[in-house]
């Protein structure tokens, strides 16, 4: 449990100071920062805090050191142990190593078939049946394919 004040602690001073910049705010952002970053975090929600206060940190950086830090973190977010163990109650939360599970629109689907084609998966089990599909295939094809479109 004493593990967990530092945590929390170190999380509401990154989010205090989110919008503050200047010297003294990147200094202390970057100790926060690398304190969490070294810590072993064992809630979900913690771990999501900190990756979007990464990702604010990495949008907004304060100086180059501060942007080097939340860029290097950010890429090796998804390889934390902390986040592979926790994966499945962090999917659809954005986190790389964790799943997404959408419906995707068409275009959004084929450019990420096209760049990561073996990350890309059908989920068959929410389809339910063929009729389902069936259903959808007008709306996957292209217009000359579709039956009966011109007729």
């Amino acid at each position: 449990m004493a593990a967990r004040a530092p945590i929390a602690r170190d999380l509401a001073k990154l989010e205090a100071l989110r919008w503050v910049f200047g010297t003294d705010a990147a200094q202390a952002r970057r100790l926060a920062l690398r304190r969490l970053l070294r810590a072993r975090i064992a809630s979900a929600p913690q771990l999501e805090r900190l990756h979007e206060l990464l990702l604010a940190a990495r949008a907004y950086p304060d100086d180059p050191a501060t942007l080097a830090l939340a860029s290097r973190a950010l890429r090796g977010f998804g390889s934390r142990a902390d986040v592979r163990r926790l994966r499945e109650t962090l999917a659809d939360t954005g986190i790389a190593g964790c799943d997404v599970r959408f419906p995707f629109f068409a275009p959004t689907a084929r450019r990420l078939a096209a760049r990561w084609p073996l990350r890309l998966e059908l989920d068959w089990e929410e389809i339910g049946s063929g009729e389902v599909l069936e259903a959808w295939l007008p709306l996957l094809s292209h217009d000359g394919e579709v039956r009966g479109q011109f007729e």
